[in-house]
């Protein structure tokens, strides 16, 4: 997204404020910035964790994605999302 975008950006005769602008700015920085490098240093630790994995890496670059998606699933860089049991369940004695 270019930042002229959000300048000409109007909906309904309005358009973003300077304030209004400098938050988007700032989000999509953290958000898109803060985000990549958390999950490439989440991938790295586990590959340093587990050299068999990153031997195969070594061996076949096609398993990138599949790194990728793995890192996104097991350590992902933003942890916010609540999971609710959809029914009653025995966890041990509890």
């Amino acid at each position: 997204m270019r930042i002229s975008a959000l300048i000409a950006a109007e909906e309904g005769g309005d358009q973003l404020t300077a304030d209004e602008i400098v938050a988007t700015c700032n989000l999509l920085l953290i958000a898109g910035h803060e985000t990549t490098v958390n999950l490439i240093a989440n991938a790295a630790q586990e590959m340093l964790r587990t050299p068999e994995h990153w031997s195969a890496l070594a061996a076949d670059a096609e398993l990138a994605g599949a790194i990728v998606e793995e890192t996104l699933r097991f350590d992902p860089p933003v942890q916010l999302v609540m999971r609710i049991a959809g029914a009653d369940m025995r966890i041990g004695d509890v």
